[in-house]
């Protein structure tokens, strides 16, 4: 595998029409319902991953092996294709059409915007990424194999499979990278978010208006969902829309009967479960959000206003007790640091909220208050760890908070044109969507970003002089920092430098060290010869190693390869009976 893949756009087009192929069948499947274009077009772009998801499974499952036969289906598809875009031509509606239209035009922005050059990232941000790699690796170097179930994965149990089965046979189907397919998996995933929003919103308020905002909210307004792509959560990203088309599709089952919807929407529930496994208990909190918001509808109007209140006040302890959590602040960055004003907006606009949907409103706000509860209930305990596992982590917290706040802005500004006499309606809309689009900028990523990013083009071209001059039993030591998900559990480390990427991409053993190690310790040195350590890998971006000392310890550390973004060093003096 080379290490700086080469960019090439055919790659991506064919996982393009993949995806596309998958919400055609969705939006074939759909069109027996009763549902306007753009709602359809919402639904099957937020479950596209469903057909290729199950497919997957039932491979692995009834044949223990990649799904890559099955994905030689797509000649057929294409017809079917072709077939599905000459019926939506004879019978979709001019004015319904356009506004699907516009729909992906506003999907499709924010992707293009962030594969415009300069994009610095050659390969997926994050030590996640690596992780993700290997996983793809392994599926597709052992199909018959789970990649948990080999001598030198570093999977203790199930992890995502749903995603890296799609992504393992695109990467089997197209014969590139593995790094690559994730990289061009991003882009469908964030066109998939923000879609899969409007049909809820629209469902609501019946204002496409509203739904158009939620879709510009959840695809322009906060930093998420795109930075959680900077961390390498792709499964996460991918089962999002999953989950929110599925719901969204059981409630419409459960109020119109329609027992298609329901089936669609309990197999949606299923892919998102496997895509990601936390989206589970997520739709558990969704749901119990939205029996409540019905519950409350009925309740007396004191009642009713007393228990906002009451959950307001909830909110804003909550958010108190994670300012003040060193471990966990970072939650509500997003929101409250980097895109404040568009936060209060949204906040502005709750009032109107309950007017356009009152239990909308009330389980949007309820949906929050349990994502920010979640990070203090203990759910299980997993075998070999002695801290019970929280029901949600920060990072999954962190980016799926956006969701409810679009959602509350959707119906915010439904319920401001239904509240403005029908002259001002235009005026009023226009100025507070222009009012929003002067907000953006100061939360959003509207522009590549380089945040993240462990391996850089010196450590590409470190990698290549390594392959030319190191053995392969060669043990390299790689820089790490300490890493805490939740409070209570004991501190793991992480690699963050380029070298995370070594052993991936050129298959020598690793071993992470604190970058805060002092080299300069005659315990240290010894401690690296008793494990076998050949040599020591210094990146230049991340978190990188102190190697200004080692110039001073020659008879310890010699010189291979000094570049200004990535050095290697060779231990030496070691004793024979050590190594």
């Amino acid at each position: 595998m080379p290490a700086l893949p080469a960019f090439s756009a055919a790659p991506a087009a064919f996982m393009a029409a993949f995806w596309a192929m998958g919400a055609l069948l969705l939006w074939a499947i759909l069109r027996s319902l009763p549902l306007s274009a753009p709602e359809t077009l919402s639904l099957a772009a937020g479950m596209a991953m469903l057909p290729w998801v199950l497919t997957g499974l039932a491979a692995l499952t009834l044949w223990q092996n990649l799904p890559l036969r099955f994905y030689w289906s797509a000649p057929l598809l294409m017809l079917l294709t072709a077939a599905l875009l000459q019926r939506l031509r004879q019978q979709g509606s001019g004015k319904a059409l356009r506004l699907a239209l516009l729909m992906g035009a506003l999907a499709l922005l924010r992707p293009l915007s962030l594969a415009l050059p300069p994009n610095p990232a050659i390969l997926p941000g994050y030590f996640d990424s690596v992780l993700h790699t290997h996983i793809l690796q392994t599926l597709n170097a052992s199909p018959a194999a789970l990649p948990w179930q080999t001598t030198n994965s570093p999977l203790p149990g199930y992890y995502h499979l749903g995603y890296h089965l799609w992504a393992a046979a695109m990467q089997a189907i197209l014969q590139i990278p593995a790094p690559q397919i994730l990289l061009h998996s991003a882009s469908l995933l964030l066109i998939s978010l923000p879609l899969a929003l409007y049909f809820p919103v629209h469902r609501q308020t019946r204002s496409q208006a509203g739904a158009l905002f939620a879709l510009l909210l959840a695809g322009w307004g906060w930093e998420m969902p795109e930075h959680a792509l900077q961390w390498g959560k792709f499964p996460l990203l991918a089962s999002l829309p999953l989950l929110v088309s599925a719901l969204s599709l059981g409630v419409y089952a459960r109020k119109k009967g329609s027992r298609a919807a329901l089936i669609l929407a309990t197999l949606g529930m299923v892919a998102a479960a496997l895509t990601h496994s936390r989206s589970l208990p997520f739709a558990l909190l969704l749901l119990l959000s939205l029996w409540l918001g019905q519950r409350w509808r009925s309740s007396p109007p004191a009642v009713r206003w007393l228990a906002v209140g009451l959950l307001m006040a909830t909110l804003l302890a909550q958010g108190y007790r994670l300012e003040t959590d060193t471990s966990l602040r970072l939650a509500l960055n997003p929101y409250l640091h980097e895109a404040p004003l568009l936060s209060l907006l949204v906040l502005l606009l709750l009032p109107l909220s309950f007017s356009a949907s009152p239990a909308g409103a009330f389980a949007a706000l309820f949906s929050m208050s349990s994502l920010l509860q979640s990070l203090y209930a203990p759910f299980v305990t997993l075998p070999g760890r002695d801290y019970a596992q929280t029901l949600l982590d920060r990072p999954f917290v962190q980016t799926a908070l956006f969701l409810p706040l679009a959602f509350l802005g959707g119906l915010g500004f439904a319920g401001l044109l239904r509240r403005l006499p029908a002259r001002w309606r235009g005026a009023g809309g226009a100025g507070l969507l222009l009012l929003t689009l002067a907000l953006i900028p100061w939360g959003a990523r509207i522009e590549p970003t380089d945040c993240c990013q462990i391996f850089g083009r010196e450590d590409a071209a470190a990698l290549e002089w390594m392959r030319g001059n190191l053995p392969s039993e060669a043990k390299i030591l790689i820089a790490a920092v300490p890493l805490s998900v939740q409070d209570g559990s004991p501190q793991q480390i992480s690699p963050s430098d380029g070298g995370a990427w070594i052993s991936v991409l050129a298959g020598w053993q690793t071993i992470p060290l604190l970058n805060t190690t002092d080299f300069g310790s005659p315990q240290t040195w010894q401690s690296l010869c008793a494990q076998g350590v050949t040599h020591l890998y210094a990146g230049g971006l991340g978190q990188t190693f102190n190697v200004s000392s080692l110039q001073s310890l020659p008879g310890w550390y010699a010189p291979q390869l000094i570049l200004p973004g990535a050095k290697v060093w060779r231990l030496q003096g070691c004793p024979v009976q050590v190594r």
